[in-house]
């Protein structure tokens, strides 16, 4: 009879030594017939508006198969779908479905090549305008409950020191913490700033999914 218990005995990977030895294959090792690669490009800002999607320079690589953004994406048929988190007020992302940007790293284009480098090198070339917003991120803020308008009202048995009616706006904010005044004397300080850089991701697709799509639409059309 075996002894079951296997907690605290060694057992031999049944994959280590293929990944080791640089035998295992993975996703991105199975070429397919007809098969294309697709790199999503993300937002740059957190809240705003595509203006204009200049995607000339990358049309002329080659490998190029198609562009895609909210101007050129079909239609895609969204059942309702909401979120146990927000019922009344979340929904799913509509990807490429129109010009708005509701957060950071969203999805606002997506370029296929024959190749993996040829779709990253064309998103390098994508200039991409936007009109961006400031966003809400206070919840004492008065455009917050333009937003969820019951949120400063659903009662609530834990609340801040201060609450003292419904609107949001009313609640008092905590008291400010000044600096300790040996803080800017500190032999060493650090002052840096770092703009995000745009995400993207890799995906492989099938060219024939591309049937209809208009890889390169006619800007006065």
């Amino acid at each position: 009879m075996t002894n079951a218990n296997h907690i605290g005995q060694p057992h031999a990977r049944i994959d280590g030594r293929a990944k080791v030895s640089g035998r295992a294959q993975y996703a991105a090792d199975f070429n397919q017939p007809g098969q294309a690669y697709a790199v999503i490009v993300g937002a740059s800002i957190g809240l705003g508006q595509v203006v204009e999607v200049n995607a000339e320079a990358a049309r002329r690589l080659p490998g190029g198969l198609a562009i895609l953004t909210h101007e050129n994406a079909p239609a895609l048929a969204y059942a309702p779908h909401k979120g146990f988190i927000d019922p009344a007020h979340g929904d799913r992302l509509h990807v490429l479905q129109d010009d708005r940007v509701r957060f950071y790293g969203q999805p606002v284009a997506v370029v296929v090549a024959q190749t993996p480098d040829q779709a990253e090198h064309a998103t390098c070339l994508l200039q991409i305008r936007y009109a961006g917003e400031t966003p809400v991120c206070d919840p004492l803020d008065n455009r917050a409950e333009a937003v969820v308008p019951e949120a400063g009202r659903e009662p609530d048995p834990i609340r801040p020191p201060g609450y003292a009616a419904t609107p949001m706006a009313r609640w008092r904010r905590p008291r400010s913490v000044s600096m300790p005044p040996t803080m800017p004397r500190a032999r060493i300080t650090s002052r840096s700033s770092r703009t995000p850089p745009l995400r993207s991701s890799r995906r492989m697709v099938r060219t024939d999914h591309l049937a209809g799509v208009d890889a390169h639409p006619d800007p006065e059309g």
